[in-house]
């Protein structure tokens, strides 16, 4: 399946990453990081575009992406670049650890 980066330098630094799959007519966003230091500047932005971009060029008509519930600045991003329908949630479920 079609797959890309993208990664965006500030002053000779990565300073924003993410990667994009293309499947099905849509791109899945994923591994979107900023560096704390760098972080409310738009670059998650710019790399989301970079990617979506991309995934055009690819044959992609829709987007999606997986993000906690409360990550709150990751849905506030997702949110601002048209993301907004809620599919599902999950839980993960672990077997208690015997000490």
């Amino acid at each position: 399946m079609p797959a890309a980066f993208a990664a965006l330098s500030v002053e000779g630094e990565i300073a924003a990453m993410a990667f994009g799959a293309v499947h099905r007519g849509h791109v899945s966003y994923e591994s979107v990081i900023v560096d704390p230091r760098r972080r409310r500047l738009g670059l998650a932005r710019r790399v989301l575009a970079a990617i979506a971009g991309w995934a055009r060029d690819n044959g992609a008509a829709g987007a999606c992406l997986q993000v906690e519930a409360a990550n709150a600045a990751g849905r506030a991003l997702y949110g601002a670049v048209g993301i907004t329908t809620e599919l599902h949630r999950y839980r993960y479920r672990r077997v208690p650890s015997i000490l």
